[in-house]
């Protein structure tokens, strides 16, 4: 009885291999000669500059920031970060960049973001501008353009604590992850 098992399991396996071959055999000759379709897709990009390895994912650590930290204008001390532009065409206009969105902002501070952790801070972002002129970053808005003037650009930002009121800034972690969009003129 195993044997006849055995043998009828052979049988049907060898019947199935044999039908693949021969399926894929006439599905090969049902080709040759006729016309098939090839399909090619793909993306051109027209961006000016690529992003730097060292700029795709970044920490701006601020540490323990003592309450007293914070400046008669509610602001502490600016924390600076760059992100940086490789293999650039040189004159090709201009770079501006966007962090966040609308929904980041903070609803106690204006031009701020909201922070994850702690409601009595919040985090502005400026853009430092080559004459040293800082411009304020407004959440999910579009911020100054940079001349692409060489092959690699640094863009140098810097990252304040802010408060409404300094009296009650709270004790605690505080933490927020932003995305970086870049929109080239």
């Amino acid at each position: 009885m195993r044997c006849q098992r055995l043998l009828y399991n052979n049988l049907v396996l060898g019947g199935l291999f044999l039908s693949a071959c021969l399926f894929m055999g006439l599905a090969a000759t049902a080709a040759d000669g006729d016309p098939i379709r090839v399909d090619f897709s793909g993306s051109l990009v027209g961006r000016p500059c690529n992003i730097a390895q060292n700029s795709l994912s970044q920490d701006v650590e601020f540490g323990n920031v003592p309450a007293k930290a914070f400046l008669n204008d509610g602001t502490t001390r600016p924390f600076f970060f760059g992100l940086n532009l490789t293999d650039c065409k040189p004159e090709s206009g201009g770079v501006s960049v966007t962090f966040g969105s609308g929904a980041n902002a903070d609803a106690n501070v204006q031009d701020a973001f909201a922070l994850n952790g702690n409601g009595s801070v919040a985090l502005r972002l400026a853009y430092q501008e080559s004459e040293g002129q800082v411009v304020i970053l407004t959440p999910g808005s579009v911020g100054p353009s940079h001349r692409i003037d060489a092959t690699a650009v640094h863009l140098p930002f810097q990252a304040s604590l802010v408060t409404a009121d300094a009296s009650k800034v709270n004790s605690g972690e505080f933490n927020l992850s932003l995305t970086a969009t870049f929109e080239y003129d």
